[in-house]
């Protein structure tokens, strides 16, 4: 599931909640859209093949936990900190 590829990433690159959050934060404006998370999938993840908009729209519903439509530190944290 995309969710753990995420999670992987983070651990393998030692990364804080904070320093992910930098990393999906493509265009560097403070909020992730779902661009940015499309990009971060395709280029940093490689998952260029399996990624289609309505698997970009369903991962970043999961991960908008407060549903304002773009992802904010907080979502992050809680993404990385969620082990289910």
């Amino acid at each position: 599931m995309m969710l753990e590829r995420i999670r992987k990433w983070a651990r393998n690159e030692r990364l804080s909640a904070d320093d992910a959050f930098r990393v999906l934060d493509r265009d560097f404006d403070g909020i992730i859209s779902k661009n940015d998370l499309d990009g971060f999938v395709r280029e940093v993840l490689k998952c260029d093949k399996e990624v289609t908009a309505s698997r970009i729209n369903r991962l970043f519903k999961l991960i908008d936990c407060f549903k304002r439509g773009q992802l904010q530190l907080i979502d992050i944290r809680r993404l990385l900190e969620n082990t289910e």
